[in-house]
């Protein structure tokens, strides 16, 4: 074997082992799906909403399944407190610019 192939071959395995060792350390998250906000507040009365993040006038969350969900908020004055009375975990993170 040539030394042009061994080299190929070393350049060769070392991306693979980058390109491994790359995906191990930044895993690759679902990606939410966008719902209706009537559909998210039906699930929120139906006890199958775990916790949400209010960013702005959107809002991520998870299903007790697992499942991410993100919807855009309308304006409802009264939002914090009905998922506190289903107790949905509420976390708020500042809009970034």
């Amino acid at each position: 074997m040539s030394s042009f192939y061994k080299n190929l071959a070393l350049i060769l395995l070392f991306v693979v082992v980058s390109v491994l060792i790359f995906n191990l350390f930044n895993p690759v998250n679902p990606a939410a799906v966008q719902i209706p906000f009537s559909d998210v507040m039906d699930k929120i009365q139906n006890g199958e909403v775990n916790d949400v993040t209010i960013k702005g006038n959107e809002m991520l969350g998870t299903y007790k399944t697992g499942k991410s969900f993100k919807t855009n908020l309308p304006e409802y004055p009264d939002l914090v407190k009905e998922l506190r009375a289903r107790g949905v975990k509420i976390n708020a993170e500042p809009v970034k610019e």
